[in-house]
């Protein structure tokens, strides 16, 4: 849940590694940023993951919101801390937390915004957010767009797969019938591409029921949602 989500290839969401545990609080994907409600006071915006990031210096985001925020930063033994962010109207602000000011956490596994008041705030988007890695990689974006989330769990496994020359098969992806059509098929579609761009075999989940490209009531082929997967399809 939730069904019924359009999608969108540049719409941004959390990244994949990082689940949404937010509490009295709506987050919703938008083209190019991420948008966030705190709907009653002290409410939070709550970023999870399992695996966490390391080599983290700096948090980097952006808020188009006058609002006090309590910012806490924490690795899987509750090691980190909390700053206090004043933000200002306009999305062009970069706000920066250093890392060695509460303490340096590696990993890092949870992240925290939240509404450092009694009351709601109005929605605020974000359009930046990320760690500062130390090393050879720059940065760990904490929302994505939704098509390069998908991008890199497949390249992990690519990059698994032809580092030990096992072949991939990728058995089951399908868009459930409560999107709309013109959704199922970008994401379908989008899916496709990448499998095929990594040189990964594909199975389509599935033919004729809830993800199905076949129409039983109607004996024939969803024509765009075949294309989707046989660009060729009907020519």
């Amino acid at each position: 849940p939730p069904t019924g989500v359009e999608w969108f290839q540049n719409y941004k969401r959390p990244g994949y590694e990082w689940q949404n545990w937010s509490w009295n609080t709506s987050v919703t994907s938008a083209r190019g940023r991420m948008k966030i409600k705190f709907d009653d006071g002290w409410a939070g915006f709550y970023l999870h993951s399992e695996t966490g990031v390391s080599r983290a210096t700096h948090l980097v985001f952006s808020a188009d919101i006058d609002a006090r925020l309590r910012v806490s930063i924490n690795g899987p033994q509750g090691q980190g801390g909390e700053v206090i962010v004043e933000t200002t109207q306009g999305n062009s602000n970069n706000y920066i937390v250093d890392l060695a000011d509460i303490g340096n956490p590696d990993p890092i596994t949870d992240v925290f915004f939240q509404n450092d008041s009694p009351g709601p705030l109005p929605e605020w988007s974000s359009e930046r957010m990320y760690f500062r890695l130390s090393g050879r990689e720059l940065a760990h974006h904490l929302h994505r767009q939704q098509v390069n989330n998908i991008r890199l769990a497949f390249e992990k496994a690519a990059q698994w797969s032809n580092a030990r020359n096992l072949p991939l098969h990728l058995g089951e992806f399908g868009s459930f019938e409560e999107g709309s059509m013109p959704s199922r098929v970008r994401w379908t579609t989008s899916i496709r591409q990448m499998i095929d761009g990594m040189n990964l075999d594909w199975s389509y989940w599935e033919l004729a029921a809830g993800f199905g490209v076949y129409d039983p009531a109607n004996d024939e082929f969803r024509p765009e949602l075949t294309r989707s997967l046989i660009p060729a399809w009907g020519d």
